[in-house]
């Protein structure tokens, strides 16, 4: 009797175990449904994401320094290498069908931007390359900036196989340093708002041409400044850009075929 007792409590006692495996597997499989259902919408949003923080991160910041927040896209990619990772750890389980598919889109997406802000460089530059021309630009450069160098085409309204002209660049990311250089370039004469050059805005590549910015063009074969040649021929010229919304000084030089026409 006794015995007949043991069995049936041993078996009510593996039935138990039993259910609650099956209990446990059950809320194990809501558990990764859930997290898999998490990381395919972070997936799909990924770029947007991506997007979104680089572009705020970059809203003050120079295009050609836009490279330097590659790892932007390196952090954002771990989203769909997760959804990837945990899709197929987890397919026998639960399908995961779109979370692989979501995961390779973006994930490669993600990777070729990332890939692409990387290998980009800038060619820099010492500052001793952008002091030289204080004496030209009537202002001190300030020292404690990010200096690089740019090799452009730019195009005339006249001159339609354009000109090519080489660039150096001064930013800073320092406010106060910044705000110095701005009350400095605004008080001085030599520098004109866009409103104020008239048509010595035809000097300048239009690429170039804002009604944001300040300029001054001086033209190193007459040493003259803001102002048209008096005679037709090939003039060098020298062109500071002062753009206040990504605090950037822009030195441009260039050669230019000049008719009275």
């Amino acid at each position: 009797m006794n015995k007949k007792k043991e069995n049936t409590f041993f078996r009510n006692l593996c039935g138990e175990c039993f259910i609650d495996r099956q209990s446990d597997k059950k809320h194990n499989k809501e558990h990764i449904s859930m997290l898999l259902n998490i990381l395919l919408i972070a997936t799909l949003f990924s770029g947007c994401l991506s997007f979104y923080i680089f572009a705020n991160a970059v809203y003050h910041v120079p295009i050609s320094l836009q490279f330097q927040y590659a790892w932007i896209y390196w952090i954002i990619l771990i989203i769909p290498i997760l959804s990837i990772v945990f899709g197929f750890k987890y397919r026998s389980v639960i399908k995961t069908k779109y979370n692989l598919i979501a995961g390779f889109i973006m994930g490669i997406l993600l990777f070729i931007l990332a890939c692409y802000f990387t290998v980009c460089s800038i060619d820099k530059i010492p500052y001793s390359s952008v002091k030289e021309y204080q004496n030209i630009l009537h202002i001190s450069i300030p020292k404690n900036g990010y200096y690089y160098k740019d090799k452009q085409v730019f195009h005339f309204l006249y001159n339609f196989d354009g000109v090519s002209v080489s660039s150096i660049n001064a930013y800073y990311k320092d406010k106060s340093i910044f705000q110095q250089l701005d009350k400095e370039i605004k008080k001085n004469k030599s520098w004109l708002a866009y409103s104020d050059l008239d048509k010595i805005e035809n000097l300048l590549p239009y690429e170039l041409r804002s009604n944001k910015y300040y300029y001054l063009i001086y033209n190193k074969t007459t040493k003259k400044y803001n102002s048209f040649p008096n005679e037709e021929g090939k003039y060098s010229f020298v062109t500071a850009v002062y753009v206040p919304k990504i605090q950037q000084l822009e030195i441009y030089e260039y050669h230019l075929d000049y008719n009275q026409e």
